[in-house]
Parts: structure tokens; C-alpha cells; sequence
């Protein structure tokens, strides 16, 4: 029984916890992928654009640095990285929550083995109790 109560009591809050973080961070990216749009219509320099678009996110900003990038160019590179990292922790945080699917069946089964047991509990007290009168 303290195995059921246990499991829905953490599920229930962690999984609750985990479904407002991940509406929290789409928003977020949403907000970030906006504010990058507004960015690139406002950009005014596209000298290092063409060198540098394929390379890893470490040489970009190198190269960006060493060239005397504009800031627009350096805001552009953080903003990436930043959608970058935030749509990965919505894909774990998405992981996370088929593993909570994966309990919650888990859990289920649980309940249903303890109500068997239960009704097993209370059958044999009416059978024994009332064999006595």
C-alpha cells in the first residue's frame, strides 16, 4: 500500500512539475526565436555570413571575435545557442515524460494488484469473522 501511495504522490507532483517547466520553456523559445527574427530583419552586415555558416558554433564565434564582428552578429550567435540549449532541455524534459507514461502504467498495475489484495482481505475477515457467529 505504501508503495502506491508513494508512487501516485511523486508521480503526481513530478509529473505536474515537469509539464508546466516544458510550457514555460516553449514560451520561452518562442520569445527567443522572435526576438532572433527581429534581429535578422534588422541586420545590416552580412560580411562573415557566407565563411562562417557551417562551422562549429565555437569557431563561428572565434572568427566573429577576431574580425571585429558587429554586435548584431555577436547577438545573433548567443540568441542560436541559447534556442539551441533551450529546445534540447524541452526534448529531455519530452523524454522524461514518456518515462512518467511508462510509470504511470506501472502504477496502475500496482493499484490494481493492491485492490485484489484488498477485496482477498476483506472476503476472508467476512469468511472467518462470521464463521465464528
Amino acid at each position: 500500500m505504501m508503495l502506491v501511495v508513494i508512487s501516485g504522490f511523486i508521480g503526481r507532483y513530478l509529473l505536474a512539475q515537469i509539464s508546466t517547466e516544458v510550457r514555460e520553456k516553449k514560451k520561452i523559445s518562442k520569445n527567443l526565436k522572435e526576438e532572433y527574427e527581429l534581429i535578422l530583419k534588422e541586420k545590416t552586415s552580412d560580411s562573415f555570413a557566407p565563411q562562417i555558416n557551417y562551422m562549429p558554433f565555437l569557431f563561428k564565434r572565434i572568427i566573429l571575435a577576431l574580425n571585429g564582428a558587429s554586435l548584431n552578429e555577436q547577438m545573433i550567435l548567443k540568441l542560436v545557442d541559447s534556442i539551441s540549449d533551450i529546445e534540447y532541455s524541452i526534448k529531455m524534459h519530452e523524454t522524461i515524460k514518456l518515462w512518467f507514461k511508462k510509470w504511470l502504467k506501472l502504477h496502475i498495475v500496482i493499484s490494481i494488484i493492491l485492490y485484489f489484495i484488498l477485496v482477498f482481505h476483506i472476503f476472508s475477515e467476512f469468511y472467518f469473522g462470521l464463521r465464528w457467529l
